[in-house]
């Protein structure tokens, strides 16, 4: 059988263990959408916050270069037809390891947060898995709770347009596939964005049986490469970047995201994440 000769190639998994390489018994995790999350004045007080916050990227053709830089004081007059193909990062401004820190530093988003805790009726704690990122020397704030390991798990992170980044690759926010307790919740902080533009979040289901034959084994080696066994998107579901709009899914759910389809190279769709997980 095809499938079954796939599998005996494959050695153990990232974590040590036998598969499954899917979530048992589940097509598509948990995916929530809620709109018109704040009002417009503290949408703008938001906006404004992130605008002025300190926001890193790398460029990756050769020689790398890490730039730091406030996107309200950032000049793309560089940006022309000799540099358009250099690479980006995804750009990210990084905030805090759970609420203590959250609430100390940047007391603007804890309030957004609070809010939107409030609207998912108060059972999230910022404690899910921290998002990994190049930028090292800036050490993630200590967290209140000991046995929480400190981790950016409240950060932004934006969407370049595809001239200068490519779309992100397909993976899970938490590769512990039997852990149902975590979420990654987005709230869509561009206060402008139109259907055109794209940058769509893409959810995949789980592919259990091996019927596309796809468990990343297209992956370069700075991807993800964990054989995820990845179905079709047209089963799955896809979400656009509206403004004000507040996504949470599933942390294990597979996913990627598109590329922008606008070419200013100031107005890139810009979105803060938490990390999350239910409370006790």
């Amino acid at each position: 059988m095809k499938y079954q000769s796939i599998i005996d190639k494959r050695t153990k998994s990232y974590s040590g263990q036998e598969p499954p390489y899917s979530i048992p018994g589940i097509h598509l995790p948990k995916i929530d959408v809620y709109d018109d999350l704040v009002s417009d004045k503290f949408h703008q007080v938001v906006w404004d916050y992130l605008l002025n916050s300190q926001w890193h990227h790398k460029w990756v053709s050769p020689p790398d270069e890490l730039q730091l830089y406030k996107p309200s004081d950032w000049d793309d007059s560089w940006i022309n037809s000799l540099t358009i193909r250099r690479t980006l990062t995804q750009p990210r401004a990084l905030f805090a390891s759970d609420e203590y820190s959250l609430k100390t530093h940047h007391p603007i988003i804890y309030h957004l947060w609070k809010k939107i805790n409030n609207r998912l009726d108060n059972k999230w704690t910022i404690a899910g898995i921290p998002e990994g990122t190049h930028f090292k020397d800036y050490p993630c704030p200590p967290t209140q709770d000991p046995a929480l390991k400190p981790g950016w798990r409240v950060y932004a992170n934006a969407s370049p347009h595809d001239m200068i980044c490519g779309n992100g690759y397909i993976h899970r926010d938490n590769k512990d596939l039997l852990d149902e307790k975590t979420a990654t919740i987005i709230w869509m902080a561009s206060p402008k964005w139109y259907p055109s533009w794209s940058g769509e979040i893409v959810f995949y289901p789980e592919d259990p049986e091996g019927l596309t034959g796809d468990y990343q084994q297209f992956n370069s080696e700075t991807q993800q490469q964990r054989k995820f066994q990845i179905g079709w998107p047209d089963s799955g579901k896809l979400v656009s970047l509206k403004p004000n709009r507040l996504l949470v899914y599933d942390g294990r759910t597979l996913h990627s995201t598109n590329s922008s389809k606008n070419m200013n190279n100031t107005e890139f769709h810009r979105r803060i994440v938490f990390r999350a997980r239910l409370k006790e």
